[in-house]
């Protein structure tokens, strides 16, 4: 096994152990906190991000936004955009994929899409204002080594130099 391909595995693994964390405390909490509108997609989202982007791919807090039509962008140095999350609540699928789409246009700058439900993880490369070539894991039918390969991309030292340093 090659230096990249440890660091891939080893990589995945963090991510694997943490989303099925993440899956879990939301099976857990959806037992009693199920208000309509108020449960759900929202906690999910901001786990996955403290804890998979901050956490295990390193993105610093200040380089996260969340927002509305754009569930979360991930931006530079420069407040340029790097990579787009979109979430959806656990179990409902890639719903809406076309408007995820047509979303990357608005900005330049993006490199990567990506879009799940958790279980389902779908990343897209973007060139200009359209997405290239897509790529998909799902969580419970995968190894450490496909998810290293899959989140290494979207790690921190790739777009900030705080980071990489």
């Amino acid at each position: 096994m090659n230096a990249l391909s440890k660091e891939e595995t080893i990589l995945g693994q963090k991510v694997l152990d943490k989303v099925r964390e993440v899956l879990k405390r939301y099976e857990n909490y959806g037992k009693y906190l199920r208000f309509p509108y108020e449960w759900g997609e929202r906690a999910f989202r901001g786990w996955l991000v403290y804890e998979v982007f901050h956490g295990v791919l390193r993105w610093p807090i200040n380089y996260i936004v969340f927002g509305e039509l754009f569930d979360v962008l991930f931006v530079d140095e420069y407040i340029r955009p790097k990579i787009y999350l979109e979430t959806k609540r656990p179990g409902r699928g890639l719903a809406e994929l076309d408007e995820f789409k047509a979303r990357v246009r608005f900005y330049g700058t993006l490199r990567y899409a990506i879009i799940t439900d958790g279980f389902t993880w779908s990343r897209f490369e973007v060139l200009g204002e359209k997405l290239g070539a897509q790529e998909t894991v799902s969580i419970d039918k995968v190894d450490s080594i496909l998810v290293g390969r899959f989140f290494a991309p979207l790690h921190a030292k790739n777009f900030l130099y705080e980071v990489f340093k």
